[in-house]
């Protein structure tokens, strides 16, 4: 029973064990299903990669299987062991050789500066092999440069480039019996790669001597062309030499004749002359005689009355510079208070030291930015010897306008708060307009004297009188230098009664008195005719803007041609000289007073809506602005007569007002102003 038991029990685990070996197995062939599978895929890419690379080498010249049928091309070297290491396969149609690149699809790649991306073609049709060279690819067949197709042969050699020599073999050619191989023997010897190179130097120096000797010819031709043409012309050239001279010789034979005709004429009248010398001689010594008789008189006169008059002047003198002294000393205790306060002042705060390098520097930088603007502007250090300049101890920088001919001085402090504005003004950001940086109407300009450009006709006597207006003399010394001889009796009478006599500067004049009721009656007239007329028209602010301007500009051009008028012995501004000029300038002062009101209480009624309507704004404001400048400019440059600064101010009012009236006319439009057109040049350009 025990053995009965234990059988099935055994056959249960026999079973079982069959079982899992079944699964083993049938796991294990599926497993070698996929081992195989892989292997054949694995193989399969090999031969594919194997294919490529095959074809990779043959184009770089290596050759596992070699077809005997076909022609090829095998390279030539100086080492003896690298030749005939590559090989070349033509196959039938057209083969391509370029340069070797990632991306090419040549047949045959290769490297060197000299191959072209596209060289030659070799194209192989019923075995005729024949090359295409590509443009400006050199390609040389035997020694020769060749341009168009070529048929190759057996043993032909070929470089390509000037760097890859090959030797091009055909065994079909071989075989036919139709060209002999350069291994049998019976060539020219062995074509190897100093066969080759030899015979591209031979065909290379033999094209050279040829073209050196048709050029040698060609030269030859032009320089006997040339020595037959300056013969030519060297011929022509004596014959016109030959006619000129025997002219020439027979004007000097006619001139000659007449210089002799004229020294004899000369003779003639220098004895003459020598009688009549001898005559005026005789009337010269009588009046000398008489002269030195009469000037024996005449001193004796004038000794009488010089020393009356020395001992009035030196009366006058006197009393002068006692006045002086007395002025002298004032401004010496206000020299010494403001001295004492300056140092007062520099002992509470700290100011900035300016050390001469950066003053230099910055100056350069100003005359560097000056001549990239085209502004005609100099600037230099000047240290002033006057004792009344308190700032940075005594030094200033010096601002001459070449073109003007006009120079004035600023303070280090100014300096530097214009250096900025010139900087950005450089830079291109600058809202600030150049007017405003490189002329500033509060500045005093003066003539500048030294500057090299000024002509000497410039320095007239109205400048010289000017120049002496500005030293510090008092009017009674004035009065002494002008008139240093003038008797008691006749120079408080004379003086006011002579034409052209010389005053004492002042800065009233009697001329001044009576104009200027006149002119302040004439201007409340305007302005209550103008209230007036304000029922029957409207006058907009736009209309009276431009009317205002019109007045300035008006003014502009007659106080300049009153300037132009004015006599240069005068000894007054066009001021003091003329009443209309100070009517102009009343009037013109009231009416930029009243443009300025006029623009701000217009500008401030517009609401800025768009950058189109704030830039007009903005321009408009910049060129009434502008316009009281150059008024100002006008007056410094009629009060220090400096005629350059009078044109210059007209020239510019001129343009301004025509950016003014444009502005003007803009804003009028997009604010829907009315404008009468009517008042636009009337008084003006013009334009």
């Amino acid at each position: 029973m025990s053995s009965q038991g234990v059988e099935p029990e055994r056959v249960r685990m026999f079973q079982q064990e069959i079982s899992t070996l079944k699964n083993k197995l049938c796991q294990q062939e599926r497993e070698m299903v996929e081992a195989n599978r892989a292997w054949r895929e694995k193989l399969e890419q090999a031969e594919i990669r194997k294919r490529e690379e095959t074809k990779e080498l043959q184009k770089a010249g290596v050759t596992f299987k070699v077809d005997n049928r076909l022609p090829n091309l095998v390279n030539l070297n100086e080492d003896p062991q690298l030749s005939e290491m590559l090989l070349y396969m033509i196959k039938e149609g057209r083969t391509t050789v370029g340069k070797l690149k990632p991306d090419s699809s040549h047949d045959i790649q290769l490297t060197g500066t000299l191959i072209a991306d596209r060289h030659c073609v070799i194209s192989n049709v019923n075995n005729t092999v024949s090359i295409i060279p590509m443009d400006n690819a050199k390609t040389f067949v035997n020694g020769n440069l060749i341009s168009e197709s070529t048929v190759l042969h057996h043993g032909d050699r070929v470089i390509l480039g000037g760097d890859h020599y090959f030797r091009f073999n055909h065994p079909a050619e071989v075989q036919s019996g139709k060209r002999v191989s350069c291994w049998t023997g019976a060539g020219d010897g062995q074509k190897d790669f100093e066969f080759a190179k030899n015979e591209l130097l031979a065909a290379q120096r033999a094209m050279l001597e040829a073209e050196i000797e048709e050029a040698h010819l060609k030269a030859k031709q032009e320089m006997m062309q040339g020595i037959q043409m300056a013969k030519e012309v060297a011929q022509k050239e004596l014959s016109d030499q030959k006619v000129l001279y025997e002219n020439r010789i027979q004007a000097l034979e006619r001139e000659l004749n007449e210089e002799n005709e004229r020294k004899l004429q000369q003779e003639m009248d220098q004895q003459r002359v020598a009688s009549q010398m001898a005559e005026l001689k005789m009337a010269k010594l009588e009046l000398e005689k008489e002269v030195d008789s009469q000037k024996r008189r005449l001193r004796l006169h004038m000794e009488t009355q010089a020393m009356e008059e020395q001992r009035v002047c030196q009366a006058k003198i006197v009393e002068a510079l006692e006045a002086e002294k007395r002025k002298i000393s004032k401004e010496l205790e206000e020299i010494q208070k403001k001295r004492a306060l300056r140092e007062k002042q520099t002992s509470r705060s700290d100011s900035p030291q300016w050390d001469a390098m950066k003053l230099s520097l910055m100056i350069e930088e100003a005359n560097k930015i000056s001549v990239k603007l085209k502004k005609h502007t100099l600037f230099s250090r000047h240290e002033s010897s006057e004792t009344e300049n308190t700032q940075q101890g005594g030094i200033q920088v010096r601002v001459q306008n070449t073109k003007l001919g006009i120079s004035t001085f600023w303070s280090l402090d100014k300096f530097q708060n214009n250096m900025a504005a010139m900087r950005e003004l450089e830079q291109g950001d600058s809202t600030s307009k150049d007017d405003d940086v490189f002329y500033d109407p509060d500045d005093e300009w003066e003539q500048d004297i030294s500057a090299s450009s000024a002509s000497t006709s410039s320095f007239s006597r109205r400048r010289s009188r000017s120049l002496l207006k500005t030293k510090r003399i008092s009017g009674r010394l004035y009065e002494i230098r002008v008139h240093p001889i003038q008797s008691l009796t006749n120079s408080s009478h004379s003086a006011g009664l002579m034409c052209g006599a010389v005053r004492p500067p002042s800065n009233h004049t009697s001329t001044t008195e009576p104009a200027v009721p006149r002119i302040c009656k004439d201007l409340i007239g305007r302005s209550v005719s103008r209230l007036g007329s304000c029922s029957e028209t409207e006058e907009t602010l736009a209309d009276r803007l431009m009317s205002d301007l019109n007045l300035v500009y008006t003014a502009v051009q007659t106080i300049s041609d009153l300037y132009e008028g004015l006599d240069d012995d005068s000894q007054d501004s066009v001021f003091a000289c003329s009443v209309a000029a100070q009517t102009e300038l009343i009037k013109a002062t009231t009416a930029l007073e009243t443009a300025v009101l006029v623009t701000m209480q217009w500008l401030a009624s517009v609401t800025p809506s768009s950058s189109l309507l704030y830039t007009i704004a903005e321009e408009l404001k910049s060129q009434v602005k502008k316009m009281g400048g150059f008024f100002q400019m006008l007056i410094q440059g009629c009060e220090s007569e400096i005629t350059s600064m009078v044109k210059e101010a007209r020239r510019k009012s001129s343009r301004c007002l025509d950016s003014a009236i444009l502005a003007l006319a803009e804003l009028a439009v997009v604010t829907g102003m009315p404008l009468s057109v009517m008042v636009v040049g009337s008084q003006a350009t013009g334009k």
